[in-house]
């Protein structure tokens, strides 16, 4: 059974990360990666001119949060098939988390 202490801070920790997974993909949404350059703070791409799988990732984020899904599997294929349902995964588990007030199963040994 937990405390009232330790399921407030369940709740606190879950709601963190749902908030910060909300900020990131909020801008990934509003800077188009192509227009903006977010390449360029890529060091694989500054040095050798290709393109990293962040880089990638962050291209095929950005179309899939505008519903352009043909694009980003163009750009990354794995994001689309295997890190959107982990995504679906994790935010489902911390959601809950938050509901019950229960230790996130992500943070159990």
């Amino acid at each position: 059974m937990q405390s009232r202490e330790q399921a407030t801070r369940a709740r606190i920790v879950a709601s963190l990360i749902l908030c910060a997974i909300a900020i990131v993909l909020l801008a990934i949404a509003v800077k188009d990666p192509r227009t903006y350059g977010v390449g360029v703070l890529c060091p694989s791409l500054r040095w050798f001119g290709l393109y990293c799988p962040g880089c990638g990732s962050t291209r095929a984020t950005y179309f899939l949060l505008h519903a352009d899904v043909e694009s980003a599997i163009r750009h990354n294929p794995l994001l689309v098939f295997v890190g959107v349902p982990v995504l679906m995964w994790l935010m489902f588990t911390l959601a809950s988390s938050m509901f019950w007030a229960r230790k996130p199963i992500i943070f159990s040994p």
